[in-house]
């Protein structure tokens, strides 16, 4: 072997290599310190020397999996990148440079005074992350491949996540990495898995959460790489691993001061942070508060308080970790008192922030509900809790089913609600579960709540009785109608003397329609209803966009749709099934309102359809038969509850409007286009107004004497009464969140609704006077009279006002004189119907209303263009609609110039006359007015037009 002294003499580079090589030993030196970070790693592999000692190009401590679908032959190897031979033999001789330069750095020489007898480790990783950077190939040839690295120990006080880089060069498998978690016995417990890389993508930075659930059993942790084919044709591809780090963060849980997280209005919130695993006294932690709009409404900085006076050892099971002779760890708190926060849904967010370095966030949801208001909760809204062994919409298995009945009261109450769906089939023999199951119904029934019961998939215990139980769905199982008769009857007559309404099935089962395998079962089940329960109701979930061809033994059908239905599609198939009631079942369906996805549309829109669709539940007074069931709430899609009963987004709008609606039925929409989107509902003399738009709107009318407002989210929203030449008025803002206005006077309301205009055209008859017509109708049970005004000074001489008497119950035509003004513009125009209505208290409101002033017998369009050379020409095209010949005089008048004029003789089609004008750029800004009288009439057309350039 050649000296290496000769090399350093042979490369005029040595000396910048040897620079190189001492900051890279010193930042080699400095990974060793604290960095003051929040995360630490514990653990990483960058396939090169460290992890490669044996130099096979496998790597240290790894374990391939093999079988069937993990075949033996796929390429596995620790890979550098392409180089050619020229390259390599170039390396090699940057190699035994850099190792006498560094040796002779240590050693306080000149590099010819060294000669290295091996290649110090520095170098090797100097050289590896500079030149030739090796990484994990994995190269397909069919099947699928995971490896698993070493066991890492580790401690429960602190939080684990894996960072690394995956390249693919696939369309037909997906790389992936999962960091798995195990207790002292090797068994593995979870996994947090990156997300899967495929298709042609570069290196690309992946990593799994920092956060999970706390468990004290964790002791182990092992990265697991692995890909995966997508199709069973799957067949070639490439895969790249690189960079692969275990870091640990302290553990961070955030929480409030109440265990079910509801508010009243001017309750404190108490927020508190909880770290465990810290290494720094100089931790803080960073609160921020935002509502449902996503803005921050608090925030503030709160120092980590010790809550424990000695160190923590990172000790886990007896395992100590490579860090505990360095480091120590320990747990830290801190509260925040959020104060006067307005109604509505907030998330709390936290960052763990420590040194320069490292954030990391956790997030937790309460709401704020308005103060309880003396109403009965409206029975036409329920809830459908599912329990844990329920096949669930989404795969979703929540627990709401399996709530105590303290906890399902509370979140009900708390709601506004008064009608439950919950699982009623327990197992008869375990009489713990059996007088479990009873007491749960009975206290959520003392309550106040009426509960349906849901005959769902068997309890655990029984379910290998049934032979045709394929799955976790109902319908499988009650194919076996002795076995459901056999285990069934103990629960109906136990229940029956409790609850009169039971459901076969969850509201996302729609197989017992026209289902010739379930008529026994059904039928049997119908008659133990009856034999314990005279009144007793069978209900059945169905598609409603499925034609339906018997009801067999069902007497209401929950409709139930995978999409659902829009406002005026639940209103149609309500009317229709109502209609169709006793031919199909006994009672009117059932419908469904759960939100529209999250996924796919904003919160506003979904709040909107929301609205809108439970209004239109009440829509006649035969509303009280239905009920709107949210089938699915601990659905993150859906977004009204989390899976241990806390509020979702959803929470608040969908109370909010369930307490709006109690006792009222929907009437329709107020015919005022400043309202924007709105619905009116009431009962007897109350009346409330649901308004929103989708571009902020200020609105301005009179709805009542004491009107207030308040928005979904419980919110007060400022209406102030203008006093107006018309009467009293009230103006208040509208945008994109529903809005609830409380004092709505029912009477003025209605008359709204029931005034139009006859005929919304105005002849421009000069100097005669002509017929509005006016319709008034009077829904109220007395007679009323009164004044009605007329009000539009840009089109009319003077108001004019007509006696308003309409008997009770009844349409009427008022009609009221008016002239046209001879200057008045042809063209749309707003005019204002002013109301006196006499009485016991007097009532004045205005209506705005939009007529067109001119006549259906020919029109003029005037159109004008200014040419290159300076003239302004003005075209006019006469048009005539009738067989009468008609004649015009017209007269173009222009701001401080002489008159123009153009006359039109017996038109009898159309006919097209041209005025053109010189200087055209002095007309710019000014407005022309074209004035056409119709030969032998009075009428009088005006056309006012702007110039601009």
């Amino acid at each position: 072997m050649r000296p290496l002294s000769k090399a350093f003499r042979r490369h005029p580079t040595g000396t910048a290599l040897f620079v190189a090589l001492i900051l890279y030993g010193w930042s080699i030196a400095s990974t060793h310190a604290d960095d003051n970070s929040s995360s630490e790693v514990v653990a990483e592999w960058g396939f090169g020397i460290k992890e490669d000692i044996r130099r096979d190009g496998w790597p240290d401590g790894w374990i391939r999996r093999t079988g069937p679908d993990y075949p033996k032959f796929v390429p596995i190897a620790i890979h550098q990148h392409s180089r050619t031979a020229d390259d390599l033999l170039e390396i090699d001789g940057f190699r035994r440079l850099a190792s006498q330069c560094y040796v002779a750095w240590q050693q306080h020489k000149w590099p010819w005074q060294v000669i290295p007898e091996r290649v110090p480790v520095a170098v090797d990783q100097f050289i590896e992350q500079t030149l030739l950077n090796p990484y994990l190939r994995v190269r397909m040839d069919g099947g699928a491949v995971e490896l698993s690295s070493a066991l890492i120990p580790i401690n429960v006080h602190s939080a684990y996540f894996l960072t690394g880089l995956i390249r693919s060069d696939s369309e037909e498998y997906e790389g992936i990495a999962t960091l798995r978690f195990l207790d002292s016995n090797r068994k593995t417990l979870f996994e947090m898995s990156t997300k899967a890389i495929t298709g042609k993508t570069l290196w690309k930075s992946v990593s799994t959460d920092s956060q999970y659930p706390y468990r004290d059993d964790l002791a182990w942790v092992q990265v697991v790489i692995q890909v995966k084919p997508l199709s069973p044709k799957a067949f070639r591809g490439e895969f790249g691993f690189d960079t692969f780090q275990i870091s640990r963060t302290p553990r961070l849980s955030l929480f409030v001061d109440k265990e079910n997280p509801y508010y009243r209005e001017g309750e404190d919130v108490i927020a508190r942070c909880h770290a465990s695993g810290m290494t720094s006294d100089q931790s803080t932690i960073k609160l921020s508060l935002y509502d449902h709009t996503g803005t921050e409404v608090a925030n503030a900085i709160k120092p980590l308080v010790r809550l424990d006076k000695q160190p923590t050892y990172p000790i886990s099971k007896g395992i100590v970790t490579a860090d505990a002779k360095a480091k120590v760890h320990w747990e830290g708190g801190c509260e925040w008192r959020l104060q006067n926060l307005a109604p509505g849904y907030y998330e709390l967010t936290t960052q763990l922030s420590k040194g320069k370095s490292g954030v990391f966030e956790l997030d937790e949801q309460f709401v704020v509900l308005t103060k309880e208001v003396p109403r009965k909760p409206d029975s036409r809204f329920g809830l459908t809790m599912y329990s844990r062994s329920s096949a669930t919409p989404s795969n979703n298995r929540n627990t709401l089913g399996e709530l105590d009945s303290q906890r399902i009261i509370e979140i009900l109450r708390y709601g506004h609600i008064s009608r439950v769906k919950l699982p009623i089939w327990y197992d008869t023999q375990d009489p713990i579960a059996s007088k479990a199951a009873t007491e749960r119904i009975d206290r959520i029934q003392k309550s106040g709540i009426s509960c349906v019961g849901v005959i769902a998939s068997p309890p655990q215990r029984i379910k290998s009785k049934f032979n045709r139980l394929i799955s976790e769905d109902t319908g499988s199982a009650l194919e076996d109608s002795l076995m459901t008769q056999t285990f069934l009857e103990p629960v109906m007559r136990q229940m029956c003397l409790r609850i009169s309404e039971f459901q076969i099935g969850w509201d996302h089962e729609t197989d017992f329609v026209s289902n010739p395998r379930l008529k026994q079962t059904l039928d049997s089940i119908k008659t133990l209803a009856r034999r314990y329960g005279q009144e007793t109701q069978i209900v059945a979930s169905r598609n409603p966009l499925l034609t339906l061809s018997s009801s067999g033994a069902i007497d209401r059908w929950q409709l139930y749709s995978p999409q659902p239905l829009t406002a005026n599609e639940a209103e149609n198939f309500s009317k229709r099934e109502k209609e169709g009631a006793t031919e199909l079942a006994s009672k009117a369906a059932w419908l469904n309102v759960n939100p529209i996805s999250a996924r796919k549309y904003s919160l506003s829109s979904r709040v909107q359809d929301l609205v809108s669709r439970m209004v239109k539940v009440a829509g006649d007074a035969g509303a009280q038969s239905t009920t709107a069931w949210v089938s699915n709430p601990a659905d993150p899609d859906v977004g009204i509850l989390d899976s241990d009963g806390s509020p979702r987004e959803m929470f608040v709008p969908f109370r909010s409007i369930s307490m709006a609606m109690a006792g009222m039925r929907h009437i329709g929409s107020l015919p005022v286009r400043s309202l924007g989107v709105n619905h009116l509902v009431g009962a007897g003399d109350e009346a409330r107004l649901i308004v929103w738009s989708g571009l902020p709107i200020k609105a301005q009318l009179y709805l009542g004497e004491n009107v207030s407002a308040t928005d979904v989210w419980g919110r007060n929203i400022p209406v102030d009464t203008i006093n107006t030449i018309y009467g009293d008025e009230q103006r208040f803002d509208i945008d994109k969140w529903p809005i609830i206005l409380d004092g709505v006077d029912i009477r003025v309301a209605r008359w709204r609704m029931g005034i139009g205009l006859e005929e919304h055209r105005i002849d421009p008859i000069v100097g005669q006077t002509q017929a509005l017509k006016v319709r008034f109708a009077n829904p109220l049970s007395n007679p009323v009279n009164g004044l009605l005004r007329i009000i539009a000074p840009s089109i009319l001489a003077a108001e004019s006002d007509a006696s308003l008497e309409i008997e009770a119950n009844s349409n009427g035509i008022v009609s009221v004189p008016l002239q046209v003004k001879p200057e008045a513009n042809t063209s749309a125009a707003s005019i204002k119907l002013g109301f006196s209505i006499q009485g016991e208290k007097p009532v004045r409101f205005v209506v705005d209303q939009e007529v067109q002033v001119g006549t259906s017998d020919f029109e003029f369009d005037v159109q004008y263009e200014i040419t290159t050379d300076g003239q302004l020409r003005l075209t006019i095209e006469a048009i005539n609609q009738q067989p009468l010949p008609l004649s015009f005089d017209c007269f173009l008048l222009v701001p401080n110039r002489p008159h123009e004029r153009a006359q039109i003789v017996n038109l009898t089609n159309r006919v097209t006359k041209l005025i053109v004008l010189d200087r055209a750029n002095d007309l710019i800004g000014q407005t022309l007015w074209l004035r056409c009288e119709q030969t032998a009439s009075n009428r009088v057309m005006n056309y006012r037009i702007e110039i601009n350039p």
